[in-house]
C-alpha cells in the first residue's frame, strides 16, 4: 500500500475515549484521573493530554491537533493515576487512511486490560476511542479544483441511479464520464469514483444488446482492474463489494456470449467435417478452427467452458489428420498440443496430469468438462502412439486415465494399455499386474452393474455388445498370457486358457476380420500346445485338433485357411507329442491325434502334410531305430528346415543341427562329400546357436546336452551332462525340468557318476510337482502312470552306490504319492489351532476344498455343438482348483514362519521313520527294476536301514512270475466273487486256463509262490533270524514296489509234503502289507482310542446287487460274524439286501469304527476313486467314503472280490480298495488280490472275529474289538482255511491279505 500523497495533512483534531455503563462510576469517583499520550511512528513525536470528564461516559480533550506528511501508524495510550495503564492502541495506515476518507468519526472499540506489564487489578469494562479525523489540500487552488470534480461525479452518479437508464442515456452520459475521468488527477479520489461510474454504465450498456459485446466486456474488465488497483479505494468494503459484484456480472455475460458462440461453431464444425469427409475439401473445417483458437485465446484459463472448446477444436484437428489416405502428422501433434492447453503448464507431466484430473483446481475447470479433454487426448495420443510408437506417448496416455473410474470402457483401456507397456517396453510386473485388475473389474462392472454405485447392467452402453466382450475376453487373456510367461504360475495360464475360450464363445460380430478370429484361436492353441508340452496332457493337444478342424468349416471362402496354424504352433504340437512319445504316454492316443490333422487347409508348408510331419515325429522320438529313421528322417528334416525358414527358433536350429550331425549313425544317409555337407551344415548351425542363445535358456542347453551326449551325437559326455544340468535348473516349469533331469540321470549313469543323485534328487521331487493337488486325482494318476519308473530307476541307483537311506528317501518321495496327498490334506491341527486358530481354520477350510475338488471326474459330456462352453465350464473348476491348490502353499509357508513350525508338512527324514517303527517286528522294502533286486529293512531299534541283496531274483525273473500270475488269474475268470467253482483240484467246475498254457491257476501259484521263497522272502528271514514256529508272533511288514507290488509275498513258500524243504513264510512271521512306509509310521505315532459311541461293528451283506451275479453267501458270512460278535455284546448293526444302500452303509462308518462288507467289489484302474462296492442302489464309490471325512475309522473287512488288486500301470500308487480305505482313514484293512470262493468266506469271517475277540481286551469293563489283533487273527483264520481245503488250492487261500497296522 502507497503512502498517503505528501500534500495532505492529516489532522486528528477530537480524541475522546467512551466507556460503557459499568465504568462510569469508577472515572467519575476519581475527576482528572486520565491521560492522553499519543505517539506519531516513525517520527516519533510525542504528545500528551490529560482528558476531561466531559459527560457521563465520555472523557475528551478538544483541539487535539497532529499534523503528519507520511503517517503510517499512531499509537494511543490511556492511562489512569489509580490503576496505571489501561491501554496501548495502535492505529495502522489502512485505519487512518479510512478515517480520511470518511471525514468524521471513527469509533474502535478497545480492550481495558492493561499491556505491558500494568496494572492487573483495574477494570476489564470495555471502551472505544473516538477520534475525528480531517485532511486538507496543500494550497486552496487544489481545493477548489477537486470541490468542482466532485460535484459533476455526483451529477453523473444522480443520472445513471434513475431506475432502468435507457439506451439512450447511457450512450449520451459515458463520453461525459470519459472525459470528466481524463481531466480527473490519477491520485484522486474523484477519479476512483469516476471509474466506478464508467464502468457500471458501460456494463449495463453491453447487457441491453442482444449478443454480449466482447469488446465492450474487455472494456469493463480493463475498468475494473484499474479500480482494484487503486491506492486507497480498495480499503472500503463497500466498494470492494461493489467491484466483485460487477466482476461477478461481467463473468456471466460473457459465459453467455461463449456459450453461444461455441453452439454456432459447434454446429459449423459437424457441417465442416462433412464436407471434409464427402470431399476432401479442408477448407471449411480450417476457418471453423480459427474461431476456435480466437475463442480459446480469449477465454479465461478457469473458465469452464473452456476444455469443451479445446476439445472441439482437437476433434476438428483430429479429423484433418484423418482427412487423407495416409494420417498427417502435423494436424496430429496441432491436436495433442492443443488438448494439452486444457491443463495447467505445471500438470503435463506424467503423474502431473492424473492427479489434475482426480483433483481439478481452480484453473483447470470442472472434472467431467476435463474428461472429456482426457478421452480425446488419449484418442490422439493412442493414434500417434501407433504412427510413431512413441513411449512417452503411452505413458501420458496411462496417466491421462483415472485409475479410480468405474467406467468399464475406461477401465478396459487402462488395461489395455498397461498391457501394451509391459509387452513393448518390458515393463514392470506391477504393470500387468495392474491391468489384469483393472480388466476383470471392467468385465465385472459391464456384466454385472457397478458395486460401487449399485448401477444396473450396461454401465456403459457399448458394454452390452457381444463385440465389446469379445474384445475384453480377448485382451484379459493376453495378459494373463504375458504374466505367465514371466511368472509360470499355472494359475495365470489357467486364466489365459479360460479366457481365451470365452472369446471364442462369443458370436463373430458382423464388422469382425476373419484374421481376428483366427489370431484368437493361434493364442489359445498355442498356450493350450505349452500347456499340453509342459504337462504331458494329450487332451490339451486333442483340443488344438478339434478345433482346428472346426475353424476350418467356420472362416470364410475367401479367407486364409492355411493361416489357422502358424509355424511355431506347428513347432509347438509336433514337438509335444515327440515329448510324450519318449514317455512312452498313449502312443496310440497320439497317432490317433496326428491323424486328426488330415485336413489340406492345415498343411502349412508345400509338399509337406501336416498330419504326416506329425506322425513321423512321433514315431521318430517312440522308435529311433534305423529302420524307422530312414523313413521318417526325410520328412523331418524337410519340416526343419521349412520351420527354420519361417521362424527363427533356437530349438528348431538345435534340433536340426542335431539330425544333420547324426544322420550318418541314424539312417543310411547319402555317403561321402553329401554327408561331410549335411554334418556341416548342422554343426555351423551349433555354432550359430552358441552365438545367439540366452544365458539362462534351459530349451538350448537341453539340445545342445542330447546333440553332444545323444545317440549318434558327438559323444561328449562331459559336456552333455553339463548341459542337462544347467537345463535342469534353469527349466521354469517342471515337466521341462522333467525331462532335463532325466537326460541327465541317465547321461551320468552311463559314466557311473554320482551326480545321477542330485538329477534323481530333482526327478523324484519333480514328480511330486507335476501331479500336484491342483489336479484331480483321476489326472495325478494319469499323470504319474509312466513315471513312477523313474522313481524305482532312482533307488536302483542310490543302491547300486549303497547310498541305502538315499534309496528309501527316494522310494517314499516318490511313491504313493496320491495317498500321501490325502493324508497330508487331513493332517492333525490341534497343536496349530492352539497358536492361531484362525490360520488353522483357514488352512482346514481350504484343505477340505481341495479334498472335495481333487475327487471330482471332470469328463467332456454333451454334443458337438456347445463344446467350448462344456471346455470353459472344466476350464473354470480347474481355475479354482489351483487358486485353492496356492493358497494352501501360501498357508504353509505362513504357518512354517511361525516359532515351533518350521518343520510342518515337511518330507521327514529317514531318521523319523526308524523311530516310529512298530516295535512287533520289522518292514521290508522290496526293490526291483532293470538291474537288481533289493530289499531295504527297518528293524525297531536299529539306526540305520538294513540293505540286503537278492542276487537269484531278478527283475526279468519277477515280471515273468507277474505276467504269468495276471495271464493265468484273467482266464480263469477270476474277476468275481461269484467264480465258486474253484474249490479244488479235483472239483469238476475247475477252470483251466485258456491259450496254449499247460499250466493250471493252481500250478502257476505254486511255483510263483515256491520262486519268491527261495529268492526273496527266504533271503530276508535268514538275514533277520526268523525261526520256524507253529504259532509265530513276529509280524513283518511287506512294502513291494514295481513288479513286485503284485506278487503273494505273504504266502511264499514250498507248499509240497514230500519235499524235505517244504516251508513257507506263514511258519516264521504274521505279514502284512503297506503302501508306504510312512502310511506305518503316521499310524504308529498317531494311536487313539475310539470313543464308546463310535465302537462297535456294523456288517453289510448285499447277494444281489443290480447288475451283477447273485452271491448268497454273503448272507451265511454276516449270520456267522453277528453270531460270533454278538456272543461278546459287541455294539453291532446290521445292513442287508434292501437296507444296503449307500447313506445307510455311510451313516454306519461315520457310527460304528469297524466295518465288514460282503458284497462285490469293483475297481476301476481308470479312475481309482470311482472303485467301490455294489449295493442295492448303486455303486458306493471310494471317492464319497474318502470324503467323508470318518474320524474314528479303526478296521475294514473287505470280504469282497480283488480288493487289493492293484494297476500295473499305476504300480507305485497301491490304486485298489484297501489302500484307498487306509487312505479314508481305517488303521487296517483286510482285502483280497483276487476274486474269493463264496463257500469258503464264511468260516473265514468267522474263524477272523473268534480270534480277534479271543485277543481283544476290555475298555471300561465292556468288551472291545481290537485292530492291532487283526493280522494275527487272519494268519490264524488262512491257516485254518489251508488245512481246510488243503495246501495245494491256493486259489482259495493265497488271496487273503492283511494292510496297515
Amino acid at each position: 500500500m502507497t503512502d498517503i500523497a505528501s500534500d495532505r495533512i492529516l489532522k486528528l483534531e477530537d480524541i475522546s475515549v467512551e466507556f460503557d455503563a459499568d465504568y462510569i462510576e469508577d472515572l467519575c469517583s476519581n475527576p482528572g484521573s486520565l491521560s492522553l499520550m499519543v505517539i506519531d511512528t516513525p517520527g516519533g513525536a510525542t504528545q500528551q493530554r490529560h482528558l476531561n470528564h466531559s459527560s457521563e461516559s465520555t472523557w475528551k480533550h478538544h483541539g487535539f491537533v497532529l499534523t503528519s506528511k507520511s503517517v503510517r501508524e499512531i499509537t494511543v495510550v490511556v492511562t489512569s493515576n489509580i490503576w496505571g495503564e489501561l491501554t496501548r492502541y495502535h492505529l495502522l495506515e489502512p485505519q487512518l487512511v479510512e478515517l480520511f476518507l470518511k471525514e468524521g468519526v471513527g469509533k474502535i472499540p478497545i480492550k481495558t486490560r492493561p499491556e505491558n506489564g500494568g496494572n492487573t487489578t483495574g477494570p476489564h469494562h470495555q471502551m472505544s476511542l473516538l477520534v475525528r479525523a480531517s485532511q486538507s489540500m496543500a494550497d486552496d487552488q487544489s481545493s477548489e479544483i477537486e470541490t468542482a470534480l466532485w460535484a459533476r461525479c455526483v451529477h453523473f452518479n444522480t443520472v445513471l441511479s434513475k431506475s432502468g437508464p435507457s439506451v439512450r442515456t447511457l450512450d449520451e452520459t459515458m463520453p461525459d464520464i470519459k472525459r470528466l475521468l481524463c481531466s480527473t488527477p490519477p491520485d484522486s479520489p474523484v477519479r476512483l469514483r469516476t471509474l466506478m461510474l464508467l464502468a457500471s454504465a458501460a456494463l449495463d450498456r453491453s447487457l441491453r444488446a442482444e449478443q454480449p459485446d466482447d469488446k465492450a466486456l474487455n472494456d469493463v474488465d480493463s475498468l475494473l482492474n484499474e479500480l482494484s488497483n487503486g491506492q486507497v479505494w480498495v480499503l472500503r468494503p463497500e466498494f470492494q463489494a461493489a467491484v466483485a459484484q460487477l466482476r461477478a456480472t461481467v463473468h456471466k455475460a460473457r459465459r453467455k456470449a461463449i456459450t453461444n458462440t461455441c453452439r454456432v461453431l459447434a454446429e459449423q464444425s459437424l457441417e465442416a467435417a462433412e464436407t471434409l469427409k464427402t470431399t476432401g475439401d479442408v477448407t471449411p473445417i480450417q476457418a471453423v478452427n480459427k474461431k476456435l483458437r480466437d475463442l480459446v485465446a480469449t477465454t479465461p484459463i478457469n473458465d469452464p467452458l473452456r476444455p469443451g472448446i479445446i476439445t472441439m477444436l482437437a476433434e476438428n484437428l483430429l479429423h484433418c489428420a484423418r482427412g487423407k489416405e495416409d494420417y498427417d502428422i502435423n494436424y496430429l501433434n496441432d491436436a495433442i498440443d492443443c488438448l494439452e492447453q486444457a491443463f495447467p503448464r505445471s500438470s503435463r507431466s506424467t503423474d502431473g496430469l492424473g492427479q489434475v484430473l482426480t483433483n481439478p483446481g481452480p484453473t483447470t475447470g470442472g472434472v467431467k468438462e476435463l474428461q472429456s479433454v482426457q478421452r480425446t487426448l488419449s484418442a490422439a495420443l493412442r493414434l500417434r502412439y501407433a504412427l510413431l510408437n512413441k513411449a512417452e506417448d503411452l505413458d501420458r496416455m496411462l496417466a491421462l486415465l483415472p485409475s479410480d473410474t468405474h467406467d468399464p470402457q475406461e477401465l478396459l483401456e487402462l488395461g489395455e494399455h498397461l498391457y501394451t507397456r509391459f509387452e513393448l517396453q518390458e515393463g514392470s510386473l506391477s504393470d500387468i499386474n495392474r491391468s489384469i485388475d483393472l480388466q476383470k473389474s471392467a468385465i465385472q462392472i459391464a456384466l454385472a452393474g457397478d458395486p460401487a454405485d449399485g448401477s444396473k447392467l450396461g454401465v456403459h452402453p457399448a458394454c452390452k455388445e457381444a463385440a465389446w466382450l469379445s474384445r475384453a475376453y480377448r485382451s484379459l487373456a493376453l495378459a494373463f498370457e504375458a504374466r505367465f510367461k514371466q511368472s509360470d504360475d499355472l494359475v495365470d495360464l489357467n486364466e489365459c486358457l479360460r479366457y481365451f475360450r470365452k472369446t471364442l464363445t462369443m458370436p463373430l460380430a458382423p464388422a469382425e476380420d476373419s484374421s481376428v478370429r483366427i489370431g484368437t484361436f493361434q493364442r489359445l492353441a498355442s498356450s493350450l500346445a505349452y500347456y499340453a508340452l509342459n504337462h504331458q496332457d494329450s487332451d490339451h493337444l486333442e483340443e488344438i485338433m478339434t478345433l482346428l478342424v472346426d475353424l476350418v468349416s467356420q472362416i470364410p471362402p475367401d479367407g486364409a485357411k492355411n493361416s489357422l496354424i502358424s509355424p511355431s504352433l506347428l513347432w509347438m504340437v509336433a514337438l509335444t507329442l515327440g515329448s510324450m512319445a519318449r514317455s512312452l504316454r498313449n502312443p496310440d492316443v497320439l497317432r490317433t491325434l496326428a491323424k486328426k490333422m488330415a485336413h489340406p487347409e492345415l498343411d502349412l508348408y508345400p509338399g509337406l502334410s501336416t498330419a504326416e510331419v506329425l506322425q513321423a515325429y512321433i514315431d521318430f522320438n517312440l522308435d529311433p531305430s534305423p529302420s524307422t529313421n530312414k523313413r521318417t528322417m526325410p520328412i523331418i528334416v524337410k519340416f526343419f528346415r521349412a520351420s527354420l525358414a519361417s521362424c527363427d527358433n533356437i530349438a528348431v536350429k538345435l534340433g536340426l543341427a542335431r539330425i544333420l550331425i547324426a544322420q550318418p549313425q541314424w539312417y543310411h544317409s547319402p555317403q561321402g562329400d553329401e554327408s561331410t555337407s549335411l554334418t556341416n551344415e548342422g554343426l555351423a548351425l551349433l555354432e550359430e546357436c552358441f552365438g545367439s542363445a540366452p544365458e539362462h535358456d534351459s530349451t538350448f542347453h537341453y539340445f545342445v546336452g542330447r546333440l553332444f551326449g545323444g545317440p549318434g551325437g558327438l559323444d561328449q559326455f562331459e559336456k552333455a551332462m553339463s548341459h542337462f544340468a544347467r537345463a535342469t535348473s534353469d527349466a521354469k516349469l517342471p515337466p521341462e525340468r522333467l525331462e532335463a533331469a532325466y537326460e541327465w540321470a541317465d547321461m551320468a549313469l552311463k559314466v557311473k557318476s554320482t551326480d545321477s543323485m542330485t538329477a534323481f534328487d530333482v526327478i523324484v521331487t519333480t514328480i511330486s510337482q507335476i501331479a500336484g493337488l491342483e489336479q484331480t486325482v483321476e489326472k495325478r494318476h494319469r499323470m504319474l502312470s509312466g513315471l513312477s519308473s523313474r522313481v524305482l530307476q532312482a533307488a536302483e541307483a542310490a543302491l547300486s552306490f549303497e547310498e541305502v537311506e538315499k534309496a528309501l528317501e527316494f522310494l517314499e518321495r516318490g511313491r504313493g504319492l496320491v495317498w500321501n496327498q490325502l493324508n497330508s490334506l487331513r493332517t492333525p491341527l490341534d497343536e496349530l489351532r492352539s497358536r492361531d486358530p484362525a490360520l488353522a481354520s483357514r488352512l482346514e477350510s481350504v484343505s477340505r476344498m481341495l479334498e472335495d475338488a481333487g475327487g471330482q471326474t471332470r469328463i467332456l459330456e454333451g454334443g458337438s455343438g456347445d463344446i467350448m462352453e462344456r471346455r470353459l465350464a472344466l476350464q473354470e473348476e480347474e481355475s479354482t482348483h489351483i487358486k485353492l491348490a496356492r493358497e494352501r502353499e501360501e498357508l504353509i509357508e505362513t504357518i512354517r514362519k511361525v516359532p515351533g513350525f518350521e518343520s510342518f508338512l515337511r518330507p521327514l527324514p529317514s531318521s523319523a521313520w526308524l523311530a516310529d517303527l512298530p516295535t512287533s517286528g520289522p518292514v521290508v522294502v522290496l526293490q526291483a527294476f532293470k538291474a537288481r533286486c533289493d530289499a531295504i529293512v527297518l528293524v525297531p531299534g536299529r539306526r540305520e536301514p538294513m540293505h540286503i541283496s537278492l542276487p537269484d531274483f531278478s527283475p526279468r525273473k519277477a515280471q515273468k512270475l507277474r505276467d504269468g500270475l495276471r495271464l493265468s488269474l484273467s482266464a480263469n475268470l477270476l474277476v468275481g466273487r461269484e467264480a465258486i467253482g474253484i474249490s479244488d483240484e479235483t472239483d469238476t467246475r475247475t477252470i483251466r486256463p485258456s491259450g496254449t498254457s499247460k499250466k493250471s491257476v493252481s500250478e502257476v501259484l505254486r511255483d510263483t509262490l515256491r520262486e519268491l521263497w527261495k529268492c526273496v522272502v527266504k533271503p530276508v528271514f535268514t538275514r533277520l533270524g526268523f525261526e520256524r514256529s507253529e504259532n509265530p508272533d513276529t509280524r513283518i511288514w511287506w512294502c513291494p514296489t514295481g513288479l513286485l507290488t503284485s506278487l503273494p509275498i505273504h504266502a511264499a513258500g514250498i507248499y509240497e509234503t514230500t519235499n524235505p524243504d517244504s516251508e513257507s513264510a506263514l511258519d516264521y512271521a504274521v505279514s502284512s502289507y503297506i503302501p508306504t512306509v510312512s502310511l506305518l509310521t503316521e499310524r504308529v505315532r498317531n494311536t487313539r482310542l475310539t470313543p464308546a459311541d463310535h465302537a462297535g461293528i456294523c456288517m453289510l451283506s448285499q447277494a444281489n446287487a443290480p447288475g451283477f451275479e447273485p452271491i448268497p453267501g454273503t448272507k451265511k458270512e454276516i449270520d456267522r460274524v453277528v453270531a460270533t460278535v454278538s456272543a461278546s455284546l459287541i455294539r453291532s448293526t446290521r445292513l442287508e439286501d434292501n437296507e444296503a444302500t449307500q447313506s445307510a452303509l455311510i451313516n454306519a462308518m461315520e457310527h460304528y469304527d469297524w466295518i465288514h462288507l460282503a458284497c462285490h467289489g469293483t475297481q476301476d484302474t481308470e479312475q481309482p476313486l470311482r472303485s467301490g462296492f455294489a449295493l442295492a442302489d448303486g455303486r458306493l464309490e471310494l471317492a464319497t467314503i474318502i470324503k467323508s471325512n470318518l474320524k474314528h475309522a479303526e478296521f475294514a473287512f473287505l470280504s469282497a472280490c480283488q480288493t487289493s488288486t492293484g494297476d500295473v500301470k499305476l504300480s507305485e500308487e497301491s490304486v485298489h480298495l484297501a489302500a484307498g480305505m487306509l487312505a479314508a482313514g481305517y488303521r487296517g484293512v483286510v482285502g483280497t488280490m483276487w476274486s474269493i470262493i463264496d463257500r469258503h468266506a464264511p468260516q473265514v469271517a468267522e474263524d477272523f472275529y473268534r480270534d480277534v475277540l479271543a485277543r481283544s481286551g476290555e475298555v471300561g469293563g465292556k468288551k472291545r474289538l481290537d485292530g492291532e489283533q487283526a493280522a494275527y487273527a487272519l494268519h490264524h483264520a488262512v491257516r485254518q482255511l489251508k488245512k481246510s481245503v488243503g495246501d495245494k488250492n491256493y486259489v482259495a487261500w493265497v488271496p487273503y491279505v492283511h494292510f496297515g497296522l
